[in-house]
């Protein structure tokens, strides 16, 4: 399933993950390079094996930490109870 947005929201959940990775570590966050990807992203075959090892054991239907599901792109995009994660996390990494 080749999905327009994944490409964005690859992007978007490699910066929440840089922001939230050095604001809960004592090491300094690695520098993000310039995403190329040749077409667009197939978001069950390169973002979900991603997900489905770090994140969709608490964000999934059946247990949606903060009301959280990290199982498809729409989901993704509604966000959880306190709206769009990674719209919080993009401010907070420019210092907003």
């Amino acid at each position: 399933m080749s999905h327009p947005r994944c490409h964005r929201i690859a992007v978007c959940c490699l910066l929440a993950s840089a922001a939230l990775g050095s604001h809960f570590s004592a090491q300094a966050a690695i520098e993000i390079g310039d995403v190329k990807h040749p077409g667009d992203v197939d978001f069950e075959k390169e973002i979900l094996p991603l997900l489905r090892r770090s994140c969709l054991a608490c964000h999934n239907s059946s247990h949606a930490e903060n009301e959280l599901i990290l199982e498809t792109p729409d989901k993704i995009v509604k966000g959880g109870a306190e709206g769009r994660w990674w719209c919080r996390a993009r401010a907070a990494r420019a210092g907003c």
